[in-house]
């Protein structure tokens, strides 16, 4: 009897005492179960405000890129032209050319191509033809300037320019050329048509022309063209 009673008080410490191990080692488990999803939520967090971080340092570096990016000087975006070429018919009004008042018609080829939004570079080649006078003359005028553009991208969009260059004049009677310098300004406008605005009617109801005689003596003369524009986007 004695010793079933020492068995028994024997036997129960070292049970509880399992018991009380194996209760530790799961707590033990179950923290740092929860701390490892604590760290993976800690971790994944700062994945994602790491991750979000630049998109807004971009975001504002995109905002804010300096004084040449922006106004005069911000450069051409998808929907707007980076380059046109123009091709017009031309009508030209020149006193005293030739000993008279005189009115020529032609064609005039313009390339552009611009630089920023807002501004740009183009050529201008407009071939004159002289009527009412015999024996007939011709004329080449090749030049070149800055072109300043605005709302460019509405589909209405004026804009002006300057050129300078060289105008030759040829007679049928001979096959001597003169040449004479030409300084040109005026301003016009573009009408983008089509859905996707890849062409447009451009009228330029004001140019002046001063073409410097060989006399040096200035003639002031006054042009007016219309023709079809073509777009080059991105």
């Amino acid at each position: 009897m004695y010793k079933l009673y020492l068995i028994v008080i024997l036997a129960l410490p070292s049970s509880l005492l399992s018991q009380s191990v194996a209760g530790a080692s799961s707590s033990i488990v179950a923290s740092s179960d929860s701390t490892s999803w604590s760290s993976d939520g800690a971790s994944s967090n700062s994945n994602e405000r790491t991750a979000s971080t630049p998109v807004a340092g971009t975001q504002q570096g995109s905002s804010d890129q300096g004084f040449f990016s922006r106004g005069l000087f911000a450069r051409p975006r998808k929907d707007t032209p980076v380059a046109t070429f123009t091709a017009s018919y031309v009508y030209r009004f020149a006193p005293d050319l030739f000993g008279a008042n005189r009115s020529q018609m032609g064609w005039s080829a313009v390339p552009h191509v611009s630089f920023t939004k807002y501004v740009g570079l183009q050529a201008d080649f407009t071939s004159l033809y002289t009527r009412a006078i015999y024996p007939g003359a011709n004329q080449l005028m090749i030049a070149a300037g800055p072109r300043f553009t605005f709302a460019p991208r509405s589909r209405f969009t004026p804009f002006v320019f300057m050129e300078g260059g060289q105008i030759r004049t040829t007679r049928q009677s001979s096959h001597n050329s003169d040449w004479n310098t030409v300084a040109v300004g005026g301003f016009g406008m573009d009408f983008k048509a089509g859905k996707g605005k890849g062409m447009a009617f451009q009228l330029v109801p004001g140019e002046y022309v001063g073409q410097y005689m060989d006399d040096g003596s200035w003639n002031h003369s006054f042009m007016a063209k219309a023709g079809i524009t073509f777009n080059l986007f991105k």
